[in-house]
């Protein structure tokens, strides 16, 4: 981030956090790139047999890489992936998931043509078939038909 910044004094945030996740990424493929070479180099595998038979992985990433992807990780579920906000987001959309399961198993009408159900077919297929409508729902979708069907 730092070096960022002092790369590009008056970049606009935005552009700020896409170019920081565009040098981790780099750095990120540069390691492997190095780390797998140089155990190429040290193993000299000549055929997939002998890659198999490594006690280390063929392509990984650096020891010092390794840790500080482990440091991200643990930064990043502390501090976004379970954050208050993104956990209030993720509960609101689990049960907007689930209301509209309700809603469209029980009223099977409503389904769009060509995801109603099929006369005679199975009740799996016939849950499968709503699944899949709903897992193919963009969030504002759903978000939008949670509100015009369940909250007239």
């Amino acid at each position: 981030l730092r070096k960022v910044i002092d790369h590009h004094p008056k970049i606009e945030p935005n552009r700020l956090i896409h170019e920081t996740i565009r040098r981790l990424i780099n750095s990120m493929i540069l390691d492997l790139v190095n780390e797998t070479q140089n155990r190429v180099q040290q193993y000299k595998p000549t055929c997939a047999a002998d890659v198999s038979s490594m006690s280390v992985p063929l392509a990984s990433f650096s020891e010092d890489m390794t840790n500080q992807i482990r440091s991200l990780r643990k930064f990043l579920f502390q501090n976004m992936y379970r954050h208050n906000q993104v956990t209030h987001r993720s509960e609101a959309g689990a049960l907007i998931v689930s209301d509209l399961y309700h809603f469209y198993s029980n009223q099977p009408d409503k389904l769009p043509k060509n995801w109603s159900p099929i006369p005679g077919e199975s009740k799996n297929r016939s849950v499968r078939r709503i699944a899949d409508f709903i897992a193919g729902m963009t969030d504002r979708f759903a978000e939008r038909q949670h509100e015009l069907l369940l909250n007239d």
